[in-house]
């Protein structure tokens, strides 16, 4: 299932993947989510988005990953893009991926939610408190 939450204000975003399903109803709302998302990031400094990947939550199938790899090409080199998932294969997968495929922006994987946050704000040079209440509200 996906859920997400922004704070525009401060280019702040966070995206939750959780449950052992995701519906194409899920995949469709979150490129819909993503595009509007970096439409308004396009010009921001600095802006933090927040991917958290549930253990169990399965991977796109490949129509999915063109359309979020479609989406995903807007991403500001401004950005910086946070993948979070405790299971060591989808960091390394992600890992390699960034090897393979380099980016304008920036992108760091990591092993839980806190270390995302502590990522972010030493990125930021400043706390950032509201991730904490954009992730609890994703999560529902």
């Amino acid at each position: 299932m996906f859920r997400g939450a922004s704070d525009p204000v401060r280019e702040l975003a966070v995206c939750v993947f959780s449950g052992d399903e995701n519906t194409e109803d899920d995949y469709a709302r979150y490129v819909d989510w993503l595009s509007q998302l970096l439409g308004r990031y396009a010009t921001a400094d600095k802006p933090v988005m927040v991917q958290v990947v549930d253990r169990g939550n399965p991977v796109p199938n490949a129509k999915w990953r063109g359309r979020i790899a479609d989406a995903a090409r807007q991403v500001p080199p401004s950005a910086l893009y946070i993948l979070v998932s405790d299971s060591t294969i989808v960091r390394g997968a992600a890992r390699a991926i960034g090897w393979l495929a380099p980016r304008d922006y920036e992108m760091t994987v990591c092993a839980s939610f806190d270390e995302a946050v502590s990522t972010a704000e030493a990125w930021r040079g400043a706390p950032l408190p509201s991730l904490v209440a954009l992730h609890e509200e994703a999560r529902g």
